[in-house]
Order: structure tokens, then sequence, then C-alpha cells
């Protein structure tokens, strides 16, 4: 079996069977079933993603309940859209360990970028104390890079070129103020010590610097 097929076609194959006794039930039984489908597609078969979730399309009226789980954003948000007149929930930290949300189709096709985006704005709204300070800078730099895509690659830029260096880039061809630059530049070596040094800073000051980096980013920059 190892020899003849591949990974993904293994866990295809798997789940074909345990849907096939699934049909074979009595419909008694079926009325009675809750299926847990932990996992039924990762992102190593996604190609497989729509023609899975149409077969537990087509068997869920039929049985009592279904629940899928999956760590694959990807599925779950075609999930979400196939079963709209579900309910979908993510799990999520919390003080204590970990707790259940409502999530929607737009969370699960988040980018990491959104994700941060909304971990900072919580941060700033004391909706959380849990320290953002580790993540101020990268998203800084990538609200950087995607916005003056064009005119870093058109000066020369890469995705390995310093930070540093395009900040001055963008500033000596006069598509950021230096004023701007020197803001953005600021922020830059603020939150670029070391990691032991950034977790020492107090967490209220993380917040101003927080709430001045998107006052920068969406006001300034």
């Amino acid at each position: 079996m190892n020899c003849l097929f591949s990974e993904s076609d293994r866990r295809a194959l798997a789940l074909c069977i345990y849907l096939a006794k699934i049909k074979k039930l009595s419909i008694e039984d079926k009325t009675k079933a809750i299926l847990v489908m932990d996992d039924p597609v990762t992102s190593f078969d996604n190609e497989r993603i729509s023609s899975i979730l149409n077969k537990l399309y087509e068997i869920s009226p039929s049985i009592k309940q279904l629940f899928i789980t999956t760590h694959y954003r990807g599925m779950a948000a075609i999930a979400i859209k196939k079963f709209a007149n579900t309910s979908a929930l993510r799990i999520v930290k919390v003080v204590n360990g970990s707790d259940f949300a409502a999530t929607t189709e737009a969370e699960m096709t988040a980018t990491e970028h959104d994700d941060a985006y909304n971990e900072i704005t919580a941060f700033i709204n004391n909706e959380t104390q849990d320290n953002k300070i580790l993540i101020l800078r990268p998203f800084l730099e990538t609200e950087l890079r995607h916005r003056y895509k064009d005119q870093l690659r058109a000066n020369g830029a890469t995705l390995r070129t310093d930070f540093s260096v395009c900040i001055d880039i963008l500033k000596d061809n006069g598509i950021i103020s230096e004023a701007v630059a020197n803001e953005i530049h600021s922020f830059r070596t603020t939150l670029n010590p070391p990691m032991h040094e950034l977790m020492e800073m107090n967490i209220e000051d993380v917040r101003n610097n927080a709430t001045n980096m998107m006052d920068l980013i969406y006001n300034r920059m």
C-alpha cells in the first residue's frame, strides 16, 4: 500500500471506505448517527476539498449531526460557505486556557497580516492584555513593502533589501517625506532590540507605541 499510494491518496481512500460504511447504515441508524470528521482534508490534498465537502453535504440531511474539525483555514472557509445554515466555531486562547468563539468565512480567509492587524487593534483598545510588542515592527515593515511594492521594485529593491534601505529609497525618490521616513526609522529602531529587551518594555509604553505606529501607517504614511 505504501508503494502504491501517496499519504494523500491513502487518506482519501480511508475516507471513501468510511463514507461507504455510513451509506450502508439503515435509515434508523443514520438518523441516530453523529459523525465527527477530524481534518478530512489537509493543505497537502486541497485539490480534493470540494469533492469531499460535496459528499459530506450529500449525507448530512440523512444523519443526526455532523462535526468537521480542521487546522487548515482554506478548508474551514470553504466549509463555512458550503454549510451556510450551520454554526462555525474556532478555538481561541483565553486567560485560563482555550474556549470556543463564533467565526466567519472572512476570518478564515484572513492573512497573517490581517490577523496581526486585529491583534494590534484589540491590544490598543484594551481588549487584550497580551503584549503585542513582537508583532509591531514586522507589521510596519509589511505595510510599507506592500503599499509601495511598485515604487520599491522600480527603484531596484527586492524582498531581500533591508527595511532601512527601503525606507531611504522611498524618501530619496520623493515617494514619502523626510518627516515620515524619520518616523518610520524611529519605530524601526525602537522595535528592533533583542526579544528579551523588548519584552521588558512597560506594557502601557507598548500600547502607546502601537497606537502611534498605527496612526503613522494609516494617516501619514
